[in-house]
């Protein structure tokens, strides 16, 4: 089984499945990049004068990879929870319940803190997801895809609302509140505002969910799956492209299609969320294949699985790791992506080279371990 933030074994990982382990893995590798691209470059990151095709590629705002690699990282944790209550007792699956609450709570409260140290980190929304998610375990899965499409439809009215207040000169900035002083503002920044809302990011959560529930179906379906979700992620841009073309003015409803059909992370459009949620669950059933064909005891599967239930120290480790070299040593400075590229590459190789040397000697990771001591499992 395996949990949001899993635990190694201290000899091995037999008994687990490898497949949510190694797309975690995958997930986090991109975000250390995304986000050192971002907190490096800042502006220049998002709006670069005469982009290359790389820097296209990366741009944290419109790149075709953004927080597509989030999405991935949510999507896994969705994958983990189903995981974790499959083949449970009336009891048994009630105190798992319990784990997940305060798994939650604790990351929500962790999140918050961090938030002093690394400004829109995910940890606060995932405790979100799972204090939500947790009422789902036993929901139908029609009920949980329903959760998902009302996420991501919210998500979008509420943006297209935003871009009809402005057109008309009213301002929606209190919907993104700077700083939390009230109930009313950590609704808003829960739900609403800021990097990972649950509107429309608990649609990645739910998706993994529902995989979760059919693991034994994902070969089975697989070229289905795949076929069903590049087609999702294709028809997505296509349509974003024929509304760009037709909504071509200033006018507000022209700026409200844009907005609907933008692919952009923060207009949280509903091409958005549908091609990164498509990719998501291609990197998972591609993973999970290649995981099904190598063998048990391959190590390259074990490596990459190890990595994987080292995620919670390395996330943490990247934000503590970046703030010591840029803005304590002052050992690098913004200078573009390829630097960036070459910062983030110097973090996993050591992250890596930590994760592998742990698991082996040692077993838990160091915040593995506390995060499950203070959850009580």
């Amino acid at each position: 089984m395996t949990s949001p933030f899993p635990l190694t074994s201290p000899r091995g990982t037999r008994d687990r499945l490898a497949f949510p382990d190694i797309a975690r893995a995958v997930a986090l590798t991109g975000i250390v990049i995304m986000n050192y691209h971002a907190y490096l470059n800042g502006g220049t990151s998002r709006n670069p004068i005469n982009p290359s095709v790389w820097e296209q590629l990366f741009n944290p705002v419109t790149g075709v990879l953004t927080t597509r690699f989030a999405a991935l990282f949510v999507t896994v944790a969705g994958v983990s929870v189903a995981l974790m209550t499959q083949h449970k007792t009336a009891d048994a699956l009630e105190s798992t319940k319990l784990v997940i609450l305060r798994r939650g709570l604790l990351l929500a409260f962790v999140g918050g803190i961090f938030e002093w140290i690394w400004p829109g980190s995910i940890l606060y929304y995932y405790g979100a997801y799972f204090l939500i998610g947790v009422w789902l375990i036993r929901a139908r899965t029609w009920i949980i895809l329903a959760s998902a499409t009302v996420s991501a439809i919210a998500a979008t009215a509420i943006q297209t609302w935003r871009v009809g207040q402005e057109f008309d000169g009213r301002s929606t900035g209190w919907l993104d509140p700077s700083f939390i002083d009230s109930p009313r503002e950590l609704l808003l920044r829960t739900f609403v505002g800021y990097t990972h809302p649950v509107f429309p990011w608990f649609a990645f959560f739910c998706v993994g969910l529902i995989i979760g529930r059919h693991i034994p179906r994902l070969l089975q379906h697989r070229n289905k799956i795949l076929m069903a979700a590049t087609m999702c992620f294709v028809g997505a841009y296509i349509l974003r492209e024929v509304v760009y073309q037709v909504a071509d003015d200033q006018t507000r409803i022209h700026l409200q299609l844009r907005s609907l059909a933008s692919t952009d992370p923060f207009d949280r459009g509903l091409m958005y969320t549908i091609s990164a949620a498509s990719i998501a669950v291609i990197a998972i059933v591609v993973i999970h294949d290649l995981c099904s064909r190598a063998a048990a005891t391959s190590q390259w599967v074990n490596a990459l699985q190890r990595i994987g239930q080292f995620t919670f120290t390395i996330y943490i480790g990247h934000a503590l790791f970046f703030n010591l070299v840029v803005h304590r040593l002052k050992l690098v400075e913004s200078s573009g992506l390829d630097t960036a590229l070459i910062l983030s590459g110097i973090f996993m190789t050591l992250a890596v080279a930590i994760a592998l040397w742990w698991t082996r000697i040692i077993g838990q990771g160091p915040i593995e371990r506390c995060y499950r001591w203070l959850t009580g499992t």
